[in-house]
């Protein structure tokens, strides 16, 4: 074997193998173990973070009892929102049978009202459900919208008037029902004046406040001014559901508010608590302003309870007769047109709605397709030309002339021809029109006689007035601003004919919490109105002489100074407000050359006209202006760049004590400081030439405004008299007295208080272009510094030569027209936008009377001020009244 081994080399090779393979089994077997731990220091560690993750994951997951406890209080809180709800519930049912035991002693009437107040259910955005068609439901909107001076435009203006709501017709979907509803009704005069009524304050002003309050009251309670006037656009359409309601007719909305915009007047869609409040005063007019005035009522408190707001707006009950019913305790009739003549007058409405009662006329309208509407007016003319070939062979027969036609017949071919005509060749609409009219009284004698008048007035446009036989309820709900079509009287009119129906008489201006400007020449109702409603509250008061501008703007100061607690300044050139001023016992600042009283031109705080950045920068324009307007007559062509270099180093100078600390009143500094300041500067010649030509102002007999200001206006009421200012003093006086009103302003600003600042014979400050610079300034500033500012003027011929001027008048929102020249009254007229029957009010108007303009509404008032009273006395500046109110002559006896 070993022979045969070596015979092979085996033991050679096998000699060195075995070694060679024991290494390399060792080798393997070392790489082994070696893999073997470190996979068991992974798995290891992989362990550790497996297990941190599961300790992690189990502290984040609640322990069974706290599952339990959250789901607890889930429960409970589910709980105690049912048992809130089950106890607002309980509360307004209770409320609820409350108010009807209550309704039920005052009223024999019990029929439910349920049914008669014709609207299925209501959303939010004041969406109505009114009623259902087999697979589909009607909503409503509903709009109110102001109302346009259509009555005093002249001809070109109303036809203009007439096209624009004419389109807002033809942009009324086919598929609509649109309801037009004018609401005629008293003003509650009782609630109306508590809330106008000057409240008292102890500020030595009650005895104006009574004179004030009994004026209001005789101005309501006379004449025709209890009246109130709204108007509503309601449209109803069909819809599958409420979520497409809600998509289309916000897209309707945003249409119809463009389309009023264009007329010229302001739309907005009506809240559904806003609607519920409408319909609640319609039906219980005596109660109007009323509604949720004791119940705190909340929409979607109530939706969630389930419970109805019919039971909060109804009436104490329904009962209906043959023509006419019982609404509570009102008795009502609903009238209706029994036929549309071919031509009719647009004043009809006007006419209608100037009766003194409760009347709500409703304009119902359906839009038809074109092609629709040609077919039915083609199906008409068929049946019609029908008659009329039945009624010639009867002629024929009977041995008359073919051509002996009805009258009545001839003239609905007529009108039929014609309206077809409209329709194919001028591009008009195709409209079902109707007019209800719901009248309401205290008895039924009273009720007739108000059915005879409607019906004289209608007569008087050849229109047949008649109550709705047997259908009363539903000439109720046709009537309410619910979007009910449901009276089969309908008219058969072009857009032209149905726009002839126009709802605009004359603009109101009410406002809450506005003051008293007179009463609507229009309308006779009391016009009261605030300015800083507008955009800008500045404004301008313009009359001829003897026209009443002082007594105007005295009578807004009062209004301000009784009812708020701004502060009111007048600049007074003539000295003509002292009497006023001493009668409100205000603060009477003289501003002349020997006058007490002093001003520091050079006074100065942090806030002073920049509104950001430094306020040394603005403050030495200023001072520039002033020395400019001094000095700057010594020398030929005015200041030079070397001199106003100097002026502007110098005056930094001055003031750097007073910024050094703070602004501290301590360290302010007057025109003396300044003087010496130029005396000393590095110019030397250029310094002290001014400082010479500076002398007079700073220490000489011009140097009332050298001094440190002693003037402290303690009180609300201040007038900067200058009448004695001097023409030496005068252009810079004004500009003085101009900053210093600018820092009261800016003073009250801080304190959160309001400025009126008034400026009399305003032509004045322009003739002094320093003055005016500053003013202008002030004028675009003073609204963001809560102020307001007014220009008073006789002279309007200097307004016009003025660019400067004219452009704050065209911007001004606020004018006070009384008696204008007739040089004037065009301009003006188109200046304001303002039409030739419109100005006419202001072409020899009596004393008192003329145009408000306030923003884009023109108002023509009359303002018949009571004599005989102490604010009469205060604020007249009649001469011939001011002798013998100050005593000097003996008031003549009436024979």
């Amino acid at each position: 074997m070993t022979d045969f081994l070596y015979y092979f080399g085996a033991v050679d090779l096998f000699g060195f193998l075995f070694p060679n393979i024991l290494l390399a089994v060792i080798f393997i077997f070392v790489a082994v173990w070696i893999f073997v731990l470190v996979m068991v220091y992974y798995t290891k560690q992989h362990r550790v973070k497996v297990e941190k993750m599961i300790a992690g994951a189990k502290e984040s997951i609640p322990e069974p009892k706290d599952i339990k406890s959250r789901a607890a209080e889930r429960e409970k809180k589910k709980k105690e929102e049912r048992k809130f709800l089950i106890e607002e519930k309980k509360k307004l049912t209770k409320e609820l049978a409350e108010l009807d035991k209550e309704r039920h002693k005052k009223s024999k009437l019990h029929k439910s009202v349920q049914d008669t107040i014709a609207y299925l259910a209501d959303f939010k955005d004041g969406v109505f459900e009114i009623a259902r068609e087999k697979d589909k439901q009607i909503y409503s909107i509903c709009f109110v919208f102001e109302d346009i001076n259509y009555s005093t435009l002249k001809v070109d203006d109303a036809k203009n008037v007439f096209i624009r709501y004419r389109d807002l017709i033809n942009l009324l979907p086919a598929d609509a029902d649109v309801s037009l509803i004018i609401n005629n009704t008293k003003i509650n005069i009782e609630q109306y004046l508590k809330e106008i009524k000057i409240p008292y304050r102890e500020d030595g002003y009650n005895l104006y406040r009574d004179e004030m309050n009994a004026m209001y009251d005789e101005v309501l309670c006379t004449g025709n001014q209890r009246l109130k006037k709204e108007r509503y656009l309601i449209v109803a359409i069909a819809f599958e559901n409420v979520s497409e309601a809600f998509s289309n007719f916000a897209r309707l909305e945003g249409e119809i508010l463009q389309a009023f915009k264009r007329l010229g007047t302001q739309a907005r869609r009506l809240s559904t608590m806003e609607r519920h409040e409408k319909l609640h005063d319609i039906f219980r007019p005596d109660e109007k302003g009323e509604f949720n005035k004791n119940h705190n009522l909340d929409f979607e408190q109530l939706s969630k309870c389930k419970i109805s707001m019919k039971d909060y707006i109804c009436p104490d009950g329904f009962e209906f007769k043959a023509n006419y019913f019982m609404m509570g305790e009102k008795y009502a009739q609903t009238l209706f047109i029994l036929d549309f003549p071919s031509t009719m007058s647009d004043m009809f409405i006007t006419r209608l709605t100037d009766v003194s009662f409760d009347i709500l006329t409703t304009i119902t309208i359906k839009p038809m397709h074109m092609a629709d509407g040609v077919k039915l007016i083609n199906k008409s003319i068929l049946g019609m030309e029908s008659d009329r070939q039945k009624q010639e062979k009867e002629n024929i027969k009977a041995g008359y002339s073919p051509d002996m036609i009805n009258h009545s017949l001839k003239d609905s071919l007529t009108d039929a021809y014609a309206l077809r005509d409209d329709v194919q060749q001028n591009s008009q609409k195709v409209f079902f029109l109707s007019l209800i009219i719901m009248h309401t009284a205290d008895s039924l004698d009273q009720l007739e006689a108000q059915k005879k008048t409607l019906q004289g007035i209608a007569t008087q446009f050849l229109l047949q007035l008649r109550p709705l036989t047997n259908q009363q309820e539903r000439g109720l709900k046709q009537s309410l601003p619910l979007g009910h079509n449901i009276l089969d009287i309908s008219t058969t009119t072009t857009s032209d004919s149905t726009s002839i129906f126009i709802p605009f008489i004359s603009q109101e201006l009410n406002s809450k919490q506005g003051f008293y400007y007179g009463i609507n020449a229009t309308s006779k109702n009391p016009i009261f109105f605030n300015r800083l409603q507008l955009l800008n509250g500045n404004g301008f008061i313009l009359g001829a002489s003897g026209g009443g501008k002082s007594f105007a703007a005295k009578r807004e100061m009062i209004n301000i100074l009784l009812n708020t607690d701004d502060d009111v300044i007048v600049i007074d050139p003539d000295g003509e407000y002292v009497p006023f001023l001493q009668a409100l016992q205000g603060e009477h600042i003289i501003v002349s050359a020997t006058s007490s009283h002093h001003i520091n031109p050079l006074d100065l705080d942090k806030d002073y006209l920049a509104e950001k950045g430094d306020p040394i920068i603005a403050k030495q324009e200023f001072i520039a202006s002033i020395l400019e307007t001094a000095i700057g007559d010594s020398y030929m062509g005015g200041l030079s760049p070397k001199q106003k270099s100097v002026i502007d180093r110098c005056v930094r100078k001055v003031y750097a004590p007073l910024v050094d600390n703070d602004f501290d009143s301590d360290y302010t500094p007057t025109f003396k400081d300044l003087y010496d300041i130029f005396l000393e500067d590095e110019s030397k010649s250029t310094g002290r030439d001014l400082a010479e030509a500076f002398d007079r102002f700073a220490n000489g007999s011009l140097s009332v405004f050298s001094h440190h200001t002693n003037v402290d206006i303690q009180k609300r009421f201040a007038i900067y008299d200058i009448s004695e200012l001097g023409k030496q003093l005068n252009a810079m006086g004004s500009l003085i007295m101009l900053d210093a009103v600018w820092q009261r302003v800016l003073k009250n600003r801080r304190s959160g208080k309001r400025t009126w600042v008034y400026v009399d014979e305003f032509t004045v400050l322009l003739r002094i272009e320093s003055s005016k610079i500053f003013f202008l300034d002030v004028f675009k500033r003073i609204r963001k510094m809560g102020g307001c500012a007014t220009g008073i003027t006789q002279n309007v011929t200097s307004l016009f030569r003025d660019p400067d001027a004219m452009e704050m008048l065209a911007n001004a929102e606020f004018v006070y027209l009384l008696s204008q020249a007739a040089t004037d009254r065009l301009q003006l007229a188109e200046i304001l936008e303002i039409s030739e029957t419109e100005i006419e009010y202001v072409t020899d108007a009596e004393k008192g009377c003329g145009l408000l303009k306030a923003g884009r509404y023109i108002i023509p008032f009359k303002d018949k001020f009571p004599k005989g009273t102490k604010l009469y006395e205060a604020m007249t500046t009649d001469p011939e009244e001011r002798k013998i109110i100050d005593g000097l002559v003996k008031e003549p006896k009436n024979n």
